[in-house]
């Protein structure tokens, strides 16, 4: 085989390998866009590759390919260009733009008995060991006045209060 043919279908399957790695990271709206650009664009290169056929033997033989191609590129780039907009006034593709609901998550409050816990009850430290014990089986709750009490202690000049 030819050298220049070797080397414009290495180039054609590296483009073909792009094209798809950047389809594959597309939203699924913008992925039917995609589609419809690419029916759109080939219909529309088809309906004009019809005169442009009759063309004399060079021309008429590679431009009805040439136009098509261009013809479905520029289609799909103008409806990827604008596709937000698109995605505004048509139903089905606002319902696919939109993100998928996210599962409701457990509340960070916890319902239930609750023991306040204070500066000296952490100091002491043995509240971790009754706690994971499982003898208490209230929530532990510390205030924001202890935890800054405590990190006045651990930040004090003074070694014996640290």
């Amino acid at each position: 085989m030819n050298p220049a043919i070797i080397f414009a279908i290495l180039i054609t399957i590296g483009v073909i390998i792009v094209v798809i790695m950047r389809l594959v990271r597309l939203p699924i709206y913008r992925l039917v866009l995609v589609g419809i650009g690419a029916i759109v664009g080939l219909l529309l290169g088809a309906l004009i590759s019809i005169p442009v056929a009759n063309l004399p033997s060079p021309f008429g033989n590679i431009m009805p390919a040439v136009i098509s191609l261009v013809l479905t590129v520029g289609v799909i780039m103008a409806l990827l260009r604008q596709g937000d907009y698109i995605a505004e006034h048509i139903p089905l593709l606002q319902k696919l733009a939109e993100p998928p609901a996210k599962p409701a998550s457990k509340p960070s409050v916890q319902t239930g008995p609750k023991a306040l816990v204070d500066t000296s009850v952490i100091i002491d430290g043995r509240i971790a060991d009754i706690a994971a014990a499982g003898f208490i089986q209230a929530q532990l709750v510390v205030p924001r006045f202890v935890l800054a009490e405590l990190q006045n202690i651990a930040d004090s000049e003074d070694a014996m209060r640290r």
